[in-house]
């Protein structure tokens, strides 16, 4: 989407209430080449080095079953 003359990725949660702690974790954030990440850039979302690791982590994260507490 446009913003403010820029491109910008819009997050939107799949499921409600959303937990915030995974896209403050997100590479995006604090990366060095932010302001040239494009579709068509240098560095994007489909060759960015950092957004695959961490997205694959985040999805095992959430997909891991629940170990049963024993007392």
């Amino acid at each position: 989407m446009l913003e403010e003359g820029r491109w910008t990725y819009k997050l939107t949660p799949l499921r409600f209430p959303t937990d915030m702690a995974s896209i403050e974790k997100a590479p995006c954030i604090v990366c060095q080449f932010e302001s040239k990440c494009a579709i068509d850039g240098e560095i994007g979302p489909y060759n960015c080095p950092w957004i695959g690791p961490w997205a694959m982590k985040e999805f095992r994260e959430l997909t891991q079953p629940v170990a049963p507490v024993t007392t």
